[in-house]
């Protein structure tokens, strides 16, 4: 019950940091891509991503471009179900301390960044940990937790790949039985199909890749180095859980390697992860990403679970605490008590960090949100306004201006698009002149003036009256901005905008100038 509500909490935080950003980036190549049914199988940046394009497609055709509430809540949802997975697992398979830590960690990392477009490696994870489940242990039901993992994580993103290494390391080790490898083999095989058939590397990227010598050795430096990711970060922390998994690894190791076959195998996923992510990402693997680090803690904690190659197995870590820890101190793990009063630590440790993290990359992208709405906003005007052939930047996806209005035709567009006033609203703002003590001479006033995009405009009233302040742009009918009172002045700015067409700013019978 202290975990749930723990998961509840956890993405109350998130789903609050995340109110004020908008479909950024990725989301609008995908938008693009599933614009036809067939786009959903189409390779996604080298992945396959059926599962998240699939979830776009049906989101877009029901709500489109109106509300973003709805993706946030699949990206939230999306994340907190990978920590609430890995409680279940390792509650069942080593007991409710390590549960509440494992699940807590996963839960509340550190550099936390929940974009909805980014929901596929979270559901890649996902898999990861049911996948795991079937693992641990023999049995008909275990091989189709197998199967319907690794399936799942193969059909959401990249990390599937890793996922399978893991499932097939541990296979040879446990010399597992025809059921476990047709569990195993058939998704991997339908993966490697796909991949041969639909992804076509670009040669001139693959000309730049260094050699397969210097990204091993990427992959192992960056592979030790996510340890670091279980610990908020810490080097020091992340050394101690390294050498906690090396000491887990040697005495499993030393009963065989059936007993170690979980650990093997998903260190060599964490590896394959690591090496992947050189191959396809190497110029951008010195900046600490999220999902990398997020998807590098899972695999290591699931590294930590025992294997069993028969029903009644006993871990052989699980036989050495049991030698070496006192028995009272054995008994007080296992008591009652003992799961919540670690929930709580854990938390008290992490929640803080993790919800400040959290709260830093909604204000970040709140501040990219206004950004995509002015440019969205400008584009919705037309050809006019923003020839079809503009690109528009990384923030929509690189798509061009033609592209996004097409989005528009096919899906729900905002309800603010083509909205004039609402653009004005959106795009301007108005702040005091740096000088207070300024006077409208009559003999220099004039109408309106025109200001390029990112300029501002003074406006003065005169001392005989009060003036509307209006805005115009794109050929729309002006819109009043604000009312100054005799002897007032006021700047409009303007934003910086994809349009180079300039604004009119119109006061009749007020002094005007712009810059």
């Amino acid at each position: 019950m202290l975990f749930a509500a723990l998961v509840v909490a956890a993405a109350t935080v998130f789903l609050q940091a995340g109110s004020r950003a908008w479909f950024f980036a990725d989301e609008w190549a995908m938008a693009d891509q599933v614009r036809s049914t067939k786009g959903i199988f189409h390779p996604y940046n080298g992945h396959l991503s059926v599962l998240i394009l699939s979830l776009y497609r049906v989101l877009l055709g029901t709500f489109g471009f109106e509300t973003y509430l709805p993706y946030r809540i699949a990206g939230v949802a999306s994340f907190v179900s990978v920590g609430a997975a890995m409680y279940a697992l390792v509650r069942r398979e080593v007991g409710a301390v390590a549960a509440v830590v494992a699940g807590a960690v996963v839960l509340w990392p550190r550099g936390v960044s929940i974009e909805p477009g980014g929901l596929n490696h979270s559901l890649a994870a996902l898999g990861a940990v049911v996948c795991a489940a079937g693992l641990v242990a023999p049995g008909r039901r275990r091989d189709l937790a197998v199967a319907g993992g690794l399936a799942f994580a193969l059909a959401s993103a990249g990390g599937g790949v890793a996922v399978a290494a893991a499932a097939i390391v541990h296979s040879v080790l446990t010399r597992a039985r025809r059921q476990r490898w047709i569990a195993v083999v058939v998704p991997a095989a339908a993966w490697l199909v796909w991949y041969a058939v639909a992804v076509d590397e670009d040669s001139a990227a693959a000309d730049l890749r260094p050699g397969l010598i210097e990204l091993a050795r990427v992959a192992a430096r960056e592979s030790i180095r996510s340890f670091s990711s279980i610990t908020l970060g810490n080097r020091v922390g992340g050394a101690v859980v390294a050498l906690v998994v090396l000491a887990v690894l040697v005495v499993r190791l030393r009963r065989g390697p059936a007993a170690a076959a979980g650990t093997v195998g998903w260190l060599v996923g964490l590896y394959v992860w690591w090496f992947g992510l050189a191959w396809s990402r190497w110029l951008f693997l010195d900046e600490r990403t999220f999902r990398y680090e997020f998807t590098s803690s899972v695999l290591i904690l699931l590294a930590l679970l025992p294997s069993r190659r028969r029903v009644g197995d006993v871990d052989p870590v699980a036989a050495v605490i049991d030698r070496l820890v006192p028995e009272r101190v054995v008994s007080a793990v296992r008591s009652r008590w003992a799961a919540p009063v670690a929930l709580v630590l854990v938390s008290v440790a992490l929640v803080p960090t993790v919800r400040s993290d959290a709260q830093a990359w909604g204000d970040l992208y709140a501040d990219l949100a206004v950004g995509t709405r002015n440019q969205v906003a400008s584009v919705s005007f037309g050809p006019d306004a923003v020839p079809d052939d503009v690109v528009l930047g990384f923030a929509i996806g690189s798509r061009e201006a033609g592209t996004v209005r097409d989005l528009f035709d096919r899906f729900e567009p905002p309800s603010w698009s083509g909205d004039f006033d609402e653009y004005v609203q959106r795009t301007t703002s108005l702040r005091e002149p740096f000088v207070s003590t300024l006077t409208c001479d009559p003999v220099r006033a004039r109408a309106q003036v025109e200001v390029r995009p990112a300029g501002e405009a003074l406006v003065i009233a005169p001392e005989d009256h009060a003036v509307s302040v209006e805005v115009g742009r794109f050929g729309e009918a002006p819109v009043r901005r604000t009312t100054l009172d005799a002897g007032d002045s006021v700047v409009v700015v303007m934003t910086r905008q994809v349009s180079a067409e300039p604004w009119t700013v119109r006061a009749e019978g007020a002094c005007l100038a712009a810059r």
